[in-house]
């Protein structure tokens, strides 16, 4: 099982859209972008379940890394800029599964809201200079090494169209 992105990153590419000027084709294009690689990082990472109990984080933080690139669609990044976009929405998204137990779910919804500014953020930094690890999903302390399931070299990653070292 997978989980869904929509909560993070809908509304932050559609006031990306909105800021750039886009195309409503733009916007969809942008939307069905980030579900594409949102589902496909938290299924490369064990999916939604795998990531919380092995490591006791809520999986919807690597919907940031994807809102970073939905939110960098409009905006016509280019493919180190998409790389940076990434890394730099990494470093400002995290949070336990802690968040499950509280009585009210407040905390659910804020972190959301956290790796949705995380890619509304990341993009514009990239798109203007700021730089982050060339490769936050394939370095050797990125986001497979840290999340994946297997072994660095038992991975299959054909499904992400990234080859392993």
């Amino acid at each position: 099982m997978s989980s869904d992105p929509g909560a993070t990153l809908v509304h932050a590419v559609m006031a990306m859209a909105e800021r750039q000027g886009s195309t409503g084709a733009t916007a969809l294009n942008a939307v069905a972008l980030g579900y594409d690689v949102g589902i496909r990082l938290v299924e490369a990472c064990g999916g939604l379940f795998e990531v919380k109990e092995r490591h006791h984080l809520n999986s919807d933080f690597l919907h940031a890394i994807a809102t970073s690139v939905a939110c960098g669609r409009p905006m016509g990044l280019d493919p180190g800029q998409y790389g940076h976009a990434m890394a730099l929405a990494t470093f400002q998204a995290n949070s336990l599964c802690a968040l499950f137990h509280e009585q009210r779910h407040i905390s659910k919804a804020f972190c959301n809201g956290q790796y949705a500014m995380a890619g509304v953020s990341a993009a514009p930094m990239a798109c203007t200079g700021f730089e982050g690890c060339d490769d936050v999903l394939g370095d050797p302390h990125g986001v497979f090494d840290a999340w994946e399931r297997m072994p660095r070299q038992k991975r299959r990653r054909g499904h992400l169209a990234v080859t392993s070292p």
